[in-house]
C-alpha cells in the first residue's frame, strides 16, 4: 500500500515536471525565451518541493531529519543562485562566463541532486522497481540547462524595458523554494 502510494506520487511528480514545460502564461507575459528560461528554474523548484512532500508523507525520525537537512542545504544553495542571477543581471558579464555564477550553480545542482537521491534511496530502499522510464536528470544536463537559462534571462534583460525588467525580476523571485515546513 505504502509503495503504491509512493509510486502514484512519483508519477504525479513526473506529470508535474512535464506541465512545467508548458508555462505559456509566463511566456505570454515576458516572452518565449524568458518563459523557457524561468521554466528551467521552476522545474528544479517543483521537483525539490514534490520530493520534500513525498519525504514528509513517507519518512519519520532520523530519516526525516536527514532529509530536512539536505533540503535546507539545497534550498539555501538555490537561494544563493537566484541572488547571484539577480546580481548578474546588472553586470556586463554573462552568467555563462561568470565563474562566481557557475560556482553557485554547481553547488546548487549538487545539493539538489543529493537531496533528490536521498529521498529516492530512503523511500525506495535503493530498489527503484516500478519507476522505469522515470529518471532524475544527470547533473551535467542540469548545469547546461540552468546555465543556458541564466544566459537567456541575462540577454533578454539587457534589452528589456523597465516594466519588462520588473516582470523578469518578479518571475525569478518566484523560483525560490518554499521552506520545508510550508510543504505539505
Amino acid at each position: 500500500m505504502r509503495r503504491s502510494r509512493f509510486l502514484a506520487a512519483l508519477f504525479a511528480l513526473a506529470c508535474t515536471c512535464l506541465l512545467i514545460g508548458a508555462h505559456t502564461v509566463l511566456a505570454d507575459q515576458v516572452g518565449d525565451a524568458i518563459g523557457n528560461a524561468i521554466g528551467e528554474f521552476a522545474r528544479q523548484k517543483t521537483t525539490a518541493e514534490e520530493m520534500a512532500s513525498l519525504l514528509k508523507q513517507n519518512a519519520s525520525g532520523t530519516k526525516m531529519i536527514q532529509g530536512v537537512i539536505r533540503y535546507a542545504a539545497a534550498k539555501s544553495a538555490f537561494d544563493r543562485l537566484i541572488e547571484k542571477l539577480d546580481y548578474q543581471l546588472e553586470r556586463p558579464e554573462s552568467p555563462g562566463s561568470s565563474s562566481a555564477f557557475q560556482g553557485e550553480l554547481q553547488a546548487a545542482v549538487e545539493k539538489s541532486d543529493d537531496f533528490t537521491k536521498y529521498v529516492l534511496d530512503t523511500l525506495l530502499g535503493g530498489k527503484q522497481e516500478g519507476t522505469k522510464g522515470f529518471s532524475i536528470e544527470p547533473i551535467s544536463g542540469l548545469l547546461k540547462g540552468l546555465t543556458d537559462a541564466g544566459v537567456a534571462i541575462w540577454r533578454e534583460w539587457r534589452t528589456a524595458s523597465k516594466e519588462k525588467q520588473e516582470l523578469i525580476r518578479q518571475q525569478i523571485e518566484r523560483q525560490r523554494w518554499r521552506s520545508f515546513a510550508d510543504i505539505r
